[in-house]
């Protein structure tokens, strides 16, 4: 488990982290993934081609957001903001709440 101090530091150092960490802490099936073994906040990696790998039997919506915060943090993966549609109210807020963060 990654400490909350690590977290919080990484939040205050830089935008696209702190994008990245908000989402993965308040979706429910990204905060799952928010483990050492995915983020390596004190080299400042996440290995996202694993995540995206491990992502591939989930839903449309949970793939969406997964993929979605990889593009914010260093837009290796491309989104289609149209599929916004598939997300339920709660994930919209969660998008526009990771917007603000990021920009």
């Amino acid at each position: 488990m990654i400490s909350n101090n690590n977290l919080e530091r990484m939040k205050k150092a830089d935008k696209a982290w702190a994008s990245v960490l908000y989402l993965f802490e308040h979706h429910s099936k990204l905060q799952n993934y928010l483990t050492d073994s995915y983020f390596d906040l004190d080299n400042g990696f996440i290995n996202t081609d694993q995540l995206l790998k491990l992502s591939s039997p989930w839903s449309k919506s949970e793939k969406f957001m997964l993929r979605f915060a990889i593009h914010l943090f260093n837009g290796e993966t491309s989104v289609n903001l149209n599929d916004i549609d598939y997300l339920d109210s709660n994930n919209k807020k969660l998008v526009m709440e990771t917007l603000k963060i990021r920009f």
